[in-house]
């Protein structure tokens, strides 16, 4: 349940138009972490690994992010909610450690 929570919250924000310089701390966190959530599912543990990543936007602010790092970390984000398990890493995500 929590990776569909997750990726709904990640979803939500790509789809109500939120883009780079508008990037809140907590909305580039939700983004990546739906990634990584989705990552997760090609592994072990995808429920205890999705929460982790959770977890680590509860308390982000609302502050807006840099708009290089948001461009950066978003474009890697979406790309990575586009791969299926074995696929190579996607060319946006080189050097992205993530928000």
């Amino acid at each position: 349940m929590w990776p569909v929570l997750l990726l709904s919250g990640a979803l939500l924000s790509m789809s109500s138009g939120v883009k780079p310089p508008e990037y809140s701390e907590k909305s580039l966190c939700d983004l990546w972490a739906g990634a990584q959530c989705e990552l997760a599912k090609c592994g072990e543990n995808a429920a205890e690994r999705c929460l982790e990543e959770s977890k680590r936007c509860r308390h982000r602010s609302y502050v807006v992010v840099q708009p290089d790092h948001a461009a950066k970390v978003s474009e890697c984000a979406k790309a990575l909610l586009k791969l299926k398990c074995g696929d190579a890493m996607p060319q946006e995500c080189a050097d992205v450690i993530g928000p």
